[in-house]
């Protein structure tokens, strides 16, 4: 089936937009047209990848940014809230994301809350964003609240895309160096094995060993690629589907040299702007470490936060809870809380720590490329150095093989 773009206008001159689906779209012109409706436009949606995103429905979280934004800029200019899920969903190019929104925009004219017809949706929409809208409903400050989750989700997303811009060059010098060697084991050493077989002389240690890769790699290459994509796979699968697996996987990376420290404070920001918004728009200290510890990004703090709810309700502070895992949150994210708390500006608090520590990552990002690039093309240089040595030692020392 298709999805169509469409726009009637019924009996009493009022005009309708929305998205249907049918098989043709004669079809679904005929069915909008019964009770006497006129059809004014009628367009199929385009989507190429139509199966591949039918199945995974992916909605990456620039298409969340953009949907806030631009749902948060109509009911800015003056629309109510269905006329901007309709004006959104127009603008909107994931055809995903158009279904979804579509959903909502009948939801809510349907008499529903916005934050209600989110709910349907958890998988997309982070329980911190369904929260906030609900409170800014309650309010009547539904604006402010979207504007305030777009800034934040942006703050977001441009700290993952400068770590991960960061990233981008040393993975281009591993896949390269991953590339030489293969190319060398496979093509190169092989041709040099054949020389050396015609030479009955005894060959380094290095070299043999060199040689005996080499032809494990050629001789069963295929079976090595399957096994490495099935463990990849399994992988994959256990982060998914274990909880338990997943757990280890994350506590592991809170171990790792340099790269653990940079997981802490990228936790620890994410934790504290939730924290922040939510109290600021005032939520119990309770349900905001419910909220907030969906905002986490590693399950380890993700646990650790949430556990802390049922201590706050037995009256221990914040500051208490967050020392009892010392290894999580660091000395001075303590010392902001326990300030914030003792002074009565527990969000204030929250939000310099979100600051300091997305400005120390994104120094941290800054000067990663300037850090690993030396690393990576020393272990270039002496790997593939290495293998070049392995190879010519014999033939610099032909005279004695012969």
């Amino acid at each position: 089936m298709s999805n169509f773009e469409y726009t009637f206008i019924d009996l009493e001159n009022t005009i309708h937009r929305g998205l249907a689906r049918g098989w043709t779209k004669k079809r679904v012109s005929k069915q909008l047209s019964n009770e006497g409706n006129s059809v004014v436009t009628l367009v199929k949606i385009k989507n190429r990848n139509a199966i591949f995103q039918s199945m995974f429905r992916y909605i990456s979280r620039i298409d969340r940014i953009l949907f806030m934004r631009s749902l948060m800029t109509m009911m800015k200019a003056g629309l109510n809230l269905p006329d901007a899920l309709a004006s959104s969903r127009e603008q909107n190019s994931n055809p995903n994301m158009k279904i979804i929104i579509a959903d909502l925009e009948k939801a809510v004219n349907s008499g529903k809350t916005l934050s209600s017809a989110l709910e349907k949706y958890k998988n997309v929409f982070s329980p911190v964003s369904i929260a906030m809208i609900r409170i800014g409903e309650h309010g009547g400050k539904l604006v402010d609240v979207l504007q305030f989750l777009t800034t934040q989700q942006e703050s977001d997303y441009k700290l993952l895309r400068k770590i991960r811009n960061s990233l981008v060059y040393p993975a281009l010098i591993f896949v390269t160096m991953i590339a030489i060697v293969a190319v060398m084991m496979v093509v190169v050493i092989p041709r040099i094995a054949a020389i050396y077989d015609d030479v009955s002389a005894e060959l380094p240690l290095f070299t043999r060993a060199l040689i005996a890769i080499s032809n494990f790699i050629v001789s069963y290459g295929l079976l090595l690629a399957v096994g490495i994509a099935l463990l990849i796979i399994s992988f994959r699968l256990g982060i998914t589907y274990s909880e338990k697996f997943k757990k280890s996987i994350h506590r592991m990376t809170l171990r790792l040299p340099m790269v653990g420290m940079v997981v802490r404070k990228l936790n620890l920001a994410m934790i504290s702007r939730s924290l922040h918004m939510l109290t600021k728009s005032g939520v119990s200290i309770d349900q905001s470490l419910i909220l907030a510890s969906n905002a986490a990004s590693n399950v380890v703090y993700r646990d650790a936060v949430r556990s802390g709810e049922v201590f706050v309700r037995r009256g221990v502070s914040l500051s208490d809870i967050f020392k009892g895992e010392p290894d999580l949150f660091l000395p001075l994210f303590q010392k902001m809380v326990s300030t914030g708390e003792k002074t009565g500006y527990l969000d204030d608090m929250l939000q310099h720590s979100a600051k300091y520590y997305d400005d120390d990552i994104q120094n941290w990002s800054d000067n990663l490329s300037t850090l690993i690039e030396p690393v990576m093309l020393l272990i270039t240089g002496v790997l593939v150095g290495g293998l070049a040595l392995a190879v010519m030692y014999p033939l610099w020392n032909f005279a004695n093989i012969l």
